[in-house]
């Protein structure tokens, strides 16, 4: 994976995530859609996880330290949902 993030590491975060928000920039692919999370690996690091899901198989797209928009944006996100059920 780009950005010094290993495969590993970007599964760790996807494993543990409980919030998994649909991407805001979805190209237009009829097939799967992308989702984004953002959780701790096992040491410790924060990283964003870009993901789709294509029928039964998942795949991550890109995995990267996030920003503080980013994360913002996730932890207002994350709240919302939370309130909605």
């Amino acid at each position: 994976m780009k950005h010094a993030v290993t495969v590993h590491e970007a599964w760790q975060v996807f494993a543990a995530a409980k919030v998994k928000l649909r991407s805001q920039q979805q190209p237009n692919h009829p097939v799967c859609v992308r989702y984004w999370t953002i959780g701790l690996t096992e040491e410790g690091r924060k990283l964003l996880v870009v993901w789709e899901r294509k029928r039964a198989l998942l795949n991550l797209i890109t995995a990267f330290e996030p920003n503080l928009k980013q994360e913002a944006f996730y932890a207002f996100e994350k709240k919302n949902q939370r309130a909605k059920g």
